[in-house]
């Protein structure tokens, strides 16, 4: 199984949000946010719970927490492709990755302005869980 993280980078790559390390346009990064380019989408695990089921054949359902930070140039312009990425996430439900069964994954927060870092690049994160379960 997958860390979370990597399986949602590649729900959004196939998306067409960005491309996974790109140095151009708009980058898709795991647990680092690089200085360029200028408009990134960095995916930060959160850690979770497991939910054990009475029938002990079954693998548990996890339920990972992630963060996602998008960070660009422009108020306005930063907060659409952060409403972009939540609107491609929010409710993706039914799909596998693998041997991995995702039933839902849901916003834990909406969209909230994090901060600016030093060149005035506008910093949006929202929270996620993501309901999976092993084969």
């Amino acid at each position: 199984m997958n860390p979370v993280t990597v399986d949602i980078k590649d729900k959004l790559v196939a998306a067409g949000q960005g491309t996974f390390a790109a140095t151009t346009g708009w980058g898709i990064y795991l647990a680092h946010e690089p200085i360029t380019p200028n408009t990134t989408i960095t995916i930060y695990e959160r850690g979770g719970t497991t939910q054990y089921f009475q029938n002990r054949s079954k693998s548990p359902l996890r339920i990972d927490s992630f963060q996602v930070r998008v960070r660009g140039v422009g108020y306005i312009a930063s907060y659409n492709k952060a409403k972009s990425v939540q609107d491609t996430l929010t409710g993706l439900s039914g799909f596998r990755i693998g041997d991995v069964r995702y039933s839902l994954v849901a916003n834990e927060t909406e969209i909230l302005l994090f901060d600016m870092d030093e060149r005035d690049r506008y910093i949006w994160i929202a929270n996620y869980n993501a309901f999976r379960q092993e084969d």
